[in-house]
């Protein structure tokens, strides 16, 4: 099972980059360039003095370990538990506890690709720059351990939260989380690093026969992931429209779908909540650095407007972008419903991205109001911000929902979440853009501030005029897509 599928991931894989090599390409120059300026980072901080931040070994390995558990948990959630296709291994003769191992493996195998891959870029980075990392072999024999582990923490993690039970899902992800603080606790520098390596070890054999011994509960979380996000039940709601008339009725239609839609499946909250959580972190970095951190090179008066940029494009793209890259894909083989129906495709354009758009402006409070306010800002400065905000929220919306059909994947085991490439290139595209949008208004505004905000109005007007034609030509591409059925 576990070579079925991977050979069939790597066919899929295959036939995107034949289909888009410059796209391929395009994706290769983007990551090794963000390879590169991570590393230079890197040097800078560690080169200085007294720098502003100052992360310790514990704090990397964690952290690293952290993000990979997360995405093989994320994984594991979308791709195995959230899978229809997984009907047909459950209805054959195999066990559950080869199915589970193969999903097991599958997110193993994709976290060791592309660690491989990144370490391979990174070394070749570091002979070609002369680089040298403030880093010794332990800590990379540590990193790769950890590497191993994380997987199956992940794995073990999304199948105790997606059980039907509540009282079973906050028990077992309550006792199985202290993984993560045995895992801080072993990276302690009090602890030698074989004693580390140990321990390490043993939390892995753990963790394996926790895999092996909850097998059943993998079938559970699979019914109960399926159950949640079927999207062929039939559901009732109100008649009585809850967007205002003034929205053309077609365009209305589609939208309140699309927020339905979204709201059912938890994501219009999650988003929501996320941006919330963005927006307390700026605080937590306020309470942790002061009003006024010294980075050196006299650019401590950037920091927070710049950290303040970072955490909107952060909000934005969680919240717009990536769902843009889904709005048609995930529809699959019920595209052709659309085909059908009496609206034309800018109108059917209009409606999945107004679902991202009309919550625009709750989202910018949230994550602009909190640390300005705290920051005491002035007025024209949170004004600046906010029209900012609704600039690059016109912008990334647009080059997602025009990306999400130009290179759309209608994988249904995955339903329809964009491969890696597309959505890398997405984001740093959009960054791209955002930069040159509001790299203007900003340089204006650092001279004059009425003048600097009325630029940075003007410059969200232009952004929302892009999105018009990005709309326009999306519709046209959505018109000559071809759907087999």
């Amino acid at each position: 099972m576990f070579s079925t599928e991977i050979i069939r991931s790597y066919r899929v894989s295959r036939s995107k980059i034949s289909e888009h090599p410059f796209m391929t390409l395009w994706f290769l120059i983007l990551l090794i360039a963000g390879i590169w300026m991570t590393l230079i980072v890197i040097v800078l901080i560690a080169e200085m003095d007294e720098p502003f931040i100052n992360p310790t070994r514990r704090d990397i390995l964690f952290s690293l370990f952290f993000i990979l558990m997360a995405k093989a948990s994320a994984e594991t959630s979308e791709d195995s538990l959230r899978n229809h296709s997984l009907k047909y291994y459950f209805v054959t003769p195999i066990r559950t506890v080869k199915i589970a191992l193969s999903r097991l493996l599958k997110v193993f195998w994709y976290n060791l690709a592309l660690i491989a891959f990144v370490m391979s870029l990174v070394t070749l980075l570091i002979h070609v720059q002369g680089i040298t990392l403030p880093a010794d072999s332990m800590f990379f024999v540590k990193l790769y351990a950890l590497i191993i582990l994380a997987p199956c923490v992940g794995f073990n993690l999304a199948v105790f939260s997606h059980q039907a039970s509540l009282k079973d899902k906050i028990i077992l992800v309550s006792v199985y989380g202290q993984v993560l603080t045995f895992v801080w606790t072993i990276l302690h520098p009090s602890l030698s690093p074989s004693t580390q390596l140990v321990l390490i070890a043993i939390l892995l054999l753990y963790s394996v026969f926790i895999t092996l011994i909850t097998t059943p509960m993998f079938k559970n979380a699979w019914i109960s992931g399926i159950k949640g996000k079927n999207h062929n039940v039939l559901r009732f709601h109100r008649r009585k429209d809850f967007l205002p008339s003034i929205i053309p009725p077609g365009i209305r239609k589609v939208a309140q779908g699309e927020i339905l839609r979204r709201w059912r499946n938890r994501q219009i909250p999650a988003t929501i909540g996320v941006n919330l959580i963005l927006s307390i972190g700026l605080l937590f970095i306020y309470r942790q650095l002061g009003p006024d951190p010294d980075i050196g090179l006299d650019l401590g008066k950037y920091f927070y407007p710049a950290l303040i940029g970072i955490t909107i494009y952060t909000g934005i793209v969680v919240h717009s972008v990536i769902p843009s890259l889904t709005l048609f894909s995930r529809d699959g083989n019920r595209l052709w419903g659309f085909r059908t129906a009496p609206l034309d495709s800018r109108s059917l354009v209009w409606g999945k991205a107004s679902s991202s758009l009309l919550f625009s402006p709750l989202n910018s409070l949230v994550l602009v109001l909190p640390i300005t306010m705290v920051l005491e800002y002035p007025p024209i400065f949170i004004l600046f911000a906010l029209a900012a905000s609704f600039c690059m929220y016109f912008l990334f919306t647009g080059i997602g929902v025009l990306m999400g059909v130009v290179f759309p994947n209608f994988d249904e085991s995955n339903r329809g979440a964009p491969d890696v490439m597309t959505m890398y290139s997405s984001l740093m595209f959009c960054l791209i853009t955002g930069t040159f949008f509001l790299g203007i208004p900003t340089a204006v505004f650092q001279m004059d501030r009425i003048l600097g905000l009325l630029t940075c109005i003007f410059f969200a007007d232009m952004a929302a005029l892009v999105m018009v034609i990005l709309f326009k030509m999306t519709g046209k591409r959505y018109s000559d897509m071809e759907v087999s059925m």
